[in-house]
């Protein structure tokens, strides 16, 4: 961590990576944010990681979550685009309960609204695995005002882990 602090010359926002470590400086008025995160295969895991947050040059935050959580299985075999498609055909099968009915036969637009790739934790492990989380339109509104669908997929498996109804 000292040796990514040395490697910055200037005070300005920046990322420096060395190894599996990456150091990201955040700076917006008279905040600066350090986060020192561990890195692999172009995937940040910012939940393993130390943040230092200073206002006005005084440490008013520190978080440290390195220790605490360990990396799985980081082998990307399911592609942005495969977990679109994992995506959308599990939302085609879902059954949901709005306002105490259950309702099926969701589809979903053309395009995604955003596609992600970040770490989460299998199960009730502690260890982070990459995932692709996809928040798709539905072709309709819903009861409650519910036009979105979130489902994440695993990266490593193509499993759906969660799924979320939302109103976007």
């Amino acid at each position: 961590m000292s040796n990514l602090l040395a490697a910055v010359n200037q005070t300005e926002n920046t990322a420096v990576t060395q190894g599996n470590m990456k150091l990201q400086i955040t700076i917006s008025g008279d905040t600066v944010e350090f986060l020192w995160m561990y890195t692999e295969k172009g995937v940040d895991f910012s939940a393993k990681s130390l943040r230092m947050t200073f206002e006005n040059h005084v440490l008013t935050t520190m978080t440290d979550g390195y220790f605490l959580f360990t990396v799985g299985n980081t082998d990307l075999t399911v592609s942005q685009g495969n977990a679109v498609s994992i995506a959308k055909n599990y939302v085609k099968t879902l059954t949901w309960t709005i306002d105490g009915k259950q309702v099926s036969g969701f589809n979903t637009i053309a395009q995604p609204v955003s596609v992600e790739l970040v770490p989460h934790p299998r199960n009730d492990s502690v260890a982070l695995v990459p995932y692709w989380y996809v928040v798709l339109r539905l072709d309709k509104a819903y009861s409650g005002g519910i036009n979105e669908v979130t489902v994440g997929v695993f990266a490593d498996t193509g499993q759906v882990a969660d799924v979320q109804m939302l109103s976007g």
